[in-house]
């Protein structure tokens, strides 16, 4: 095989640690294979080298393509969970207790956690609390960061976090029970405090090799240096300007930090891009360049110049969907390979509606959306204006309908005449005066007019006549969150409920939405959707990034974050990671309006044109 000279003095790198900063599309992994092969030509055990990587796939498909090509193994290849679970299962004082949650049959880590939540706030955990419960819980485990010092860096996750945070701890500590990320902390434990185990696995393995080594977290480096030492022959290959995870504790700034940590560390640089069009490569390098914490590089692409990156402003997100399925056709017609690309998992739900007759392969299937609160509110709003005696779907709504109703008139409700509806028993509460009156016949009329409505007129009523929207946007106020997103989720459940009329075809129609997405999560098509996130690693001919808007992409919270936090260059690199998939066209698209609401196209299309 033919090299470049680049990924020869790469591959040629024996003794001592080094760094390979690889752009996209440079040919990282056959480096990575070929060192391995030079090391063993040159007299290296195999059984002595240590090849990881961060998922199981990745591993799999590197100790395949070295076995296709070379023929010989020996070379242990690895995730660094996997390593750090064999760490605690061959060292650990009870290893013949511990069990990993995740594969336990008795026990649902996310049921767990559910119920520890239950237990303090007499209420159920909403999906978003799960997701960012486990996302912090991870962090800090990643990072070794206590939960005070994340509160003063990062916006707090809830007001018990805290609480459940350790009482979910108890619980897997009392059963003998572990998680992935316990699984790192305890590995780097044993390996800091066992002296016999660090000695052992520091003779047995005197080369590691890390590939994507942007994506390895603070836990996980240290895990990784300790079992280097003291020979400190450490190659990694990594791009900084890859580094999209700093969510799981990953960080640009490890990178950045390299040749300080080793003062005699040798840094390559693979520049040459064997993927994208010179025009592809010339936008990139061109954003990426906005960043200041990162290694000065660009991509060098030795394809020809190829088409002009089209820009699209549609009109809204239902013609943005029609242009993209349309452009996607043609290619899959002439049998090309096409990606559409979002930042969020909810911006494929349009897409997924109108693929009825073309195959898809979708990563990430699992959306939050089928489960948003505003989706359950309006069903809750419209499920009480068929029935004004349900008191429990009152009190899930009267607060969110800005109609001033008190809370001790609930209570007071709750012990009247059971035979009367909510809304007479309301009139008749101590404390209502002719203010109040005049809220509840509003009520009245509000729910009369509700009831006669199809679901997708319903829906359109709530959020613009009963002041519902209003509730939204003092509770994106509140919480600092982005009324970006809240549009983007009405406009979502707009588009999809279009000539729905009950309750019971929506769902119907969001259990299609799923089985759809189930069905198509497990075989590669010429079309793939996919967050950004998912798609690092790929490339496709065309690809397509869709939803483009300012304060989406980048978030609100990256523009507003602190510049130490680096959380606006994290996002920009990610929107550098979503370009360089392309290997011939690149089409960056925009709505100009989210539901009723004029929205701007992302600053960093600005950054390019």
């Amino acid at each position: 095989m033919k090299y470049s000279n680049s990924q020869l003095e790469a591959i040629n790198h024996k003794e001592g640690p080094a760094l390979v900063l690889a752009v996209p599309g440079s040919g990282k992994t056959t480096v990575l294979l070929a060192r391995i092969h030079n090391l063993i030509k040159n007299g290296v055990n195999p059984n002595n080298i240590l090849a990881m990587t961060f998922s199981k796939s990745q591993a799999i498909d590197m100790e395949k393509r070295y076995l296709d090509i070379y023929g010989t193994n020996g070379v242990k290849f690895s995730t660094i969970h996997s390593f750090a679970y064999g760490i605690v299962r061959s060292f650990s004082y009870n290893s013949h207790k511990i069990q990993l949650i995740e594969s336990s049959e008795q026990y649902n880590k996310y049921s767990v956690v559910k119920q520890i939540f239950y237990q303090i706030r007499h209420k159920m955990m909403t999906d978003e609390q799960l997701e960012s419960f486990f996302r912090v819980s991870s962090f800090l485990k990643n990072t070794l960061m206590d939960y005070n010092d994340y509160k003063k860096m990062y916006s707090s996750v809830f007001r018990e976090f805290e609480k459940v945070y350790n009482m979910y701890e108890n619980f897997k500590s009392q059963r003998n029970l572990i998680d992935f990320d316990d699984m790192l902390v305890e590995a780097l434990n044993i390996l800091q405090n066992n002296i016999e185990a660090r000695r052992f696995l520091q003779n047995k393995f005197n080369y590691i090799q890390i590939d994507e080594g942007q994506d390895t977290s603070y836990v996980q480096l240290k895990i990784i240096s300790l079992v280097a030492m003291p020979k400190n022959n450490l190659f990694i290959v990594a791009d900084d300007d890859q580094s999209i995870y700093g969510f799981r504790g990953a960080s640009s700034k490890q990178l950045l930090n390299f040749p300080a940590n080793y003062p005699d560390a040798k840094v390559y640089y693979m520049q040459d891009n064997f993927r994208s069009t010179k025009n592809i490569a010339r936008l990139s390098n061109k954003l990426i360049k906005n960043n200041k914490q990162r290694y000065s590089k660009s991509i060098k692409s030795i394809k020809e110049d190829g088409n002009i990156i089209e820009l699209n402003a549609a009109k809204n997100t239902r013609l943005q969907t029609e242009h993209v399925i349309e452009q996607a056709k043609k290619h899959i017609n002439n049998n090309q390979t096409v990606a559409i690309l979002y930042r969020n998992n909810i911006s494929a739900i349009n897409i997924i509606e109108k693929l009825d007759d073309i195959d898809f392969y979708i990563k990430d299937g699992q959306f939050a959306f089928y489960s948003h609160q505003i989706i359950q509110d309006i069903i809750n709003i419209y499920h009480f204006s068929k029935d004004t005696y349900d008191i429990k779907l009152f009190e899930k709504i009267f607060y969110k309908l800005n109609l001033f109703i008190r809370r001790d008139f609930i209570e007071q409700i709750k012990f009247m005449n059971q035979n009367e509806d909510v809304i007479e028993r309301l009139k008749q509460c101590e404390g209502v005066n002719n203010f109040f009156l005049e809220k509840i016949y509003l009520l009245s009329y509000l729910m009369d007019k509700l009831s006669q409505l199809d679901f997708y007129d319903a829906i359109l009523y709530v959020i613009n006549h009963m002041d519902y929207y209003e509730y939204l946007k003092e509770y994106a106020r509140r919480s600092s969150s982005s009324m970006i997103s809240i549009d983007r989720t009405i406009d979502t459940l707009i588009n999809i409920s279009k000539d729905v009329k009950t309750v019971k075809e929506f769902e119907n129609k969001i259990f299609l939405l799923k089985e759809r997405q189930k069905n198509h999560s497990n075989k590669q098509q010429l079309l793939t959707l996919s967050t950004i996130h998912g798609a690092k690693g790929l490339e496709f001919d065309n690809v397509y990034i869709i939803d483009l808007v300012e304060n989406e992409f980048p978030s609100m919270q990256a523009e507003s974050a602190d510049e130490e936090l680096g959380v606006l260059e994290e996002e920009r690199r990610l929107f550098y990671v979503g370009m360089t998939r392309a290997k011939q066209n690149l089409s960056l698209i925009y709505p100009k309006k989210l539901y009723t609401n004029s929205v701007e196209k992302s600053s960093f299309i600005d950054e390019i044109i």
